[in-house]
């Protein structure tokens, strides 16, 4: 029963769109595997100011991640499917990494006047992937409490991102994202914004006369054609955070607050 996307309000009936509608069916899989092994204690030593003594921990780590997407024959071609936002294409890619850390806790006064609780901590790991290659990150941080109901609390650290599977191995695809605003449309007079826009037009074979004079989005949606890549590299990030805690035991016994910057 043909349907006549021109018809009237109400003129659509069941067995038209019976004609055009089709269950559809797509798949997602992600899996995470993990073995560890740690050993953790003190050393039996502790600072001349501290009662406490020095903990360790030591350990390895085998990660395995995978994942896939597919999905049947309307699914997986651009266009059957109404208000989809495209194609959902079939993949699978799986990686793994091989790991060893250490962590080091050392109390360097204890119980003293202004100084309840004055630490360090700190940490080492290194990462091999098999898809990336072998990484270090670290951290070193510190407590302060000069009092039991006031703490204190900073860290910096080096840390490291791998791909994601969809990352890696998504394969290209044009599909739906959302903008209402076209950074190159209009007077533009921002200069990094000019490069980006020049960048973008010379893939196109246009120059960047043409900035100013691109429309606007139609109903905030464009198209986005974008793939994953198995020659991405780590992300890598130095981060410093500094924060503290409140926690009154005698006049607001249970209340704890807490502040962060990073």
């Amino acid at each position: 029963v043909p349907l006549n996307l021109f018809g009237g309000d109400g003129s659509i009936t069941p067995q038209m769109l019976a004609f055009i509608g089709v269950p559809t069916t797509q798949f997602t899989t992600s899996t995470f595997s993990s073995a560890q092994a740690l050993i953790n204690g003190d050393l039996g030593v502790s600072s001349p100011f501290s009662d406490r003594p020095i903990g360790v921990a030591v350990g390895v780590e085998y990660r395995h991640y995978g994942g896939s997407q597919f999905g049947d024959l309307p699914t997986s071609t651009p266009g059957a499917i109404l208000g989809a936002g495209g194609a959902f294409l079939a993949f699978d890619g799986s990686f793994y990494s091989k790991e060893g850390f250490a962590e080091i806790n050392i109390p360097l006064v204890t119980d003293a006047p202004f100084a309840h609780d004055l630490s360090f901590d700190g940490g080492i790991r290194y990462a091999d992937y098999n898809n990336t290659g072998g990484n270090w990150t670290f951290k070193a941080g510190g407590v302060y409490a000069p009092v039991p109901d006031l703490k204190f609390r900073g860290a910096w650290t080096r840390a490291v991102r791998s791909p994601s599977i969809s990352e890696l191995f998504s394969p290209e695809n044009t599909v739906l994202s959302n903008r209402a605003n076209e950074p190159c449309a209009g007077n533009v007079t921002n200069p990094t914004t000019i490069a980006l826009c020049t960048a973008q037009l010379q893939r196109v074979g246009l120059s960047a006369a043409n900035i100013g004079g691109i429309p606007q989005p139609i109903a905030g949606q464009i198209n986005v054609t974008g793939a994953g890549s198995p020659l991405l590299q780590p992300e890598i990030a130095t981060t410093l955070t500094a924060g503290a805690v409140f926690q009154p035991r005698n006049f607001l016994s249970g209340f704890t607050a807490t502040v962060d910057w990073y």
